[in-house]
């Protein structure tokens, strides 16, 4: 009887160990999310500025932190300096393909004593070369293309300046939310303070 209930267990837990294994898989599978047809640029406008939202508040305060935020704050200097660097390098990157003018020129003056000093002669010969010239390098692939991303580089560039902006003026105004809220909750306790006293 204990050798039965044994052989019991024993293939109770085959059978569970079996019907574990069997486990079957999905058939199916995943599929890749559709694709878009054509890939779209940034909207335009990255150059605008941002809207002055916070004015809403009607807070002289929070209106001249903005101001300054926006006039000296580190990251929009940061992000200012790139977009001078990124118009700098789309000039560089054009005008490398554009045809290019060398004036050239250059002169030489001799004098030729022969003979004794006083009576001798004498020979002033000049000589001189000048001239002009024209060298342009023609693109091996589209200018178009390479004029395109230049200043696609530029208008990614004026994007990340206003998200700096964007990002600082939020950053500001909430900074300045939570200490006004602050100051009205130590109010509030200081109120509550002296009415308990």
């Amino acid at each position: 009887m204990i050798v039965s209930r044994t052989l019991y267990r024993a293939a109770a837990l085959a059978g569970a160990l079996a019907s574990a294994g069997c486990v079957t898989m999905p058939s199916e599978r995943a599929e890749a999310p559709p694709l878009p047809s054509a890939w779209r640029d940034a909207p335009q406008g990255a150059e605008q500025p941002v809207t002055d939202w916070w004015r809403s508040f009607n807070d002289p305060a929070l209106n001249q932190l903005v101001d300054e935020a926006l006039a000296d704050g580190p990251s929009v200097q940061l992000a200012v300096s790139r977009v001078r660097e990124a118009r700098a390098l789309s000039y560089s990157t054009i005008t490398q393909f554009l045809p290019q003018l060398q004036a050239t020129g250059s002169g030489q003056y001799s004098r030729i004593v022969e003979g004794a000093v006083p009576v001798g002669t004498e020979r002033e010969q000049m000589s001189g070369s000048y001239g002009a010239q024209v060298t342009w390098e023609l693109p091996l692939f589209s200018l178009g293309a390479t004029a395109q991303g230049a200043r696609a580089n530029s208008q990614s560039a004026l994007a990340d300046l206003r998200g700096a902006r964007v990002s600082l003026v939020a950053d500001v105004a909430q900074a300045y939310v939570d200490l006004r809220a602050a100051q009205a909750s130590h109010a509030a306790i200081e109120r509550s303070v002296q009415t308990a006293d």
